[in-house]
């Protein structure tokens, strides 16, 4: 029990924004309008990094700590509370890449102003965040290090104040605090030590690989996850939920039971979900443990480096479009994860197997997205794909691709006029498929539904109000009588439940169920 108090003290987050009324009605206002627009207009598509930049910061050995090199990784810690309030990807998108283009700028120009050391820059950025690496000729010591700290502070204070002139935040929201820094002599370190970060309360400050509490945080976070693991593997009711992993024959979660612990944290609904979706029964106690397993593991997944960076928006969707989002591939980095924990014995060892287990899951995402490019004439960014021209796309021929099956489908009209509208419209469907298969899923046996894709198409041009229709595609058996029901069941709790969030949130919508049309 001690381990158990110990590791949640440990996961423990206090960098919480408040999503109170008065926070939604600012964000869902009309006063920013205008301010929102010029910049996404001026930064969805603004490269940060450029692919030339990126190729040659993957191909280098990044890796390789010197006594020459720093590395910084450069993040925004609250992404989910963004897209919990702003409900906009492209605006959130050019939020992100308006910081990054700042601090890139300004760290640039401070290092090239204060060390006369020849100095050379590698640049990655996926958009969500930045790694910079900074080669010399000669060592970077401590002293360097602290002064980057103290420029820092200042480039996070100036950030905030650009961000709040432009309207898009309020006086009271502390933007300084939301981008977290991490610096060390690899990527990899510099990103943990980012990642370390978001749990230090109160002002913004640059976390140190080589800092004692970085060093530590990161051993006890590797002690709680194969201490939590060998708790796990010993506990014979949940050993039909776990799987060997091949070098040294250590038990860890399988991918299904990944896909419920990251997307749920409460004990209590982990136990029943696993009761509902895999049919086991487990204890309160047994679900605590998988779910502080889970979030330990969260904690150490590695940054994933990906060249092509994309823009996948809706934008010049005006025939239509297609939104594609590759289920269970967090989960699938996360079992990547607990495979690499389950092998290492120290720090080095784990961030080299992490790399190893990343690099397969790597490879898989770029050949899927190869493949939907190529067939499908699709624009791919990591596991998210669209299509911007639904007039060329035959969608029963489509949702009957290999690629298609189990992926998170949702299909726009033509004739919406406002790009935005198209981005937003788009997040909807995503929310209503995810509500609706969690609810279809409750008291289901696997092999029910498993083969089911399902798309969500808005047979509605206005926001918020209209016709949604759900498309069933059943990859084998007809569905019987009761399946059938409890789809149509569920897409129509899903509205319902969707439209009562929104207007929680003082955002009304009224969709409703067009029908449910099975292929």
């Amino acid at each position: 029990m001690m381990a158990l108090i110990t590791a949640s003290i440990l996961l423990s987050t206090p960098l919480n924004a408040s999503v109170g009324r008065a926070c939604l009605e600012f964000y869902s206002g009309q006063k920013a309008a205008f301010h929102r627009a010029q910049l996404v207009k001026d930064f969805l598509h603004y490269e940060v990094t450029n692919q030339i930049d990126r190729q040659e910061f993957v191909r280098g050995d990044i890796q390789t700590g010197r006594p020459n090199r720093i590395v910084i990784e450069f993040e925004n810690s609250k992404l989910k509370f963004l897209n919990d309030v702003l409900n906009d990807k492209d605006l959130i998108t050019s939020i992100d890449n308006f910081a990054n283009s700042y601090i890139l700028t300004r760290i640039k120009r401070w290092i090239y102003g204060h060390f006369d050391l020849g100095v050379s820059f590698k640049t990655y950025t996926d958009g969500k965040s930045l790694t910079i690496i900074i080669d010399a000729r000669q060592r970077f010591t401590e002293a360097d290090l602290e002064r980057v700290d103290a420029v820092f502070e200042k480039f996070q204070e100036n950030l905030g104040l650009m961000l709040k002139s432009k309207k898009l935040f309020r006086d009271s929201d502390k933007i300084e605090e939301w981008f977290r820094m991490g610096v060390g002599r690899t990527a990899d370190e510099a990103y943990f030590s980012a990642r370390i970060s978001r749990k230090l309360s109160g002002p913004n400050i640059v976390t140190h690989y080589s800092n004692p509490l970085v060093q530590k945080k990161l051993t006890t976070l590797l002690f709680h996850a194969e201490d939590n693991r060998q708790r796990i593997a010993k506990i014979p009711e949940l050993s039909s939920l776990l799987q060997k992993e091949e070098m040294t024959g250590n038990l860890v979660p399988k991918l299904e039971l990944f896909e419920i612990l990251r997307k749920i944290s409460d004990p209590e609904e982990v136990r029943k979900t696993i009761q509902a979706n895999l049919h086991i029964d487990i204890t309160k106690d047994h679900s605590e443990l998988l779910s502080i397993y889970a979030e330990i593991v969260d904690l150490l997944n590695p940054k994933f480096f990906v060249v092509d960076q994309t823009v996948v928006t809706l934008e010049n969707a005006v025939n239509g479009g297609i939104v594609i989002d590759r289920k269970g591939m967090g989960s699938a980095n996360q079992l990547a994860t607990a495979i690499a924990a389950a092998k290492a014995s120290s720090p080095f060892e784990f961030l080299v197997y992490n790399r190893m287990e990343e690099k397969k899951v790597t490879d898989e995402i770029s050949l899927y997205r190869k493949t939907m490019e190529t067939e499908w004439g699709a624009k791919c960014r990591g596991d998210d794909c669209v299509i911007e021209d639904l007039s060329k796309i035959d969608i029963p021929s489509f949702l009957n691709s290999p690629l298609i099956k189990g992926q998170r489908v949702v299909v726009i009209p033509a004739g919406i006029e406002q790009s935005h509208h198209r981005s937003e419209m788009s997040t909807h469907g995503e929310t209503i498929e995810k509500l609706f298969v969690k609810r279809l899923i409750e008291g289901l046996p696997t092999q029910d539904y498993k083969n089911l894709t399902f798309a969500i198409n808005f047979k509605t041009t206005n926001m918020n109000i209209g016709a949604v229709e759900l498309i069933v595609n059943p990859i084998g058996p007809v569905l019987d009588v009761y399946l059938q029901q409890k789809i149509r069941d569920s897409f129509s709790a899903a509205l319902i439940e969707f439209n009562d969030g929104r207007a929680k949130q003082n955002k009304p919508s009224t969709y409703y169920p067009y029908g449910v049309k099975t292929l």
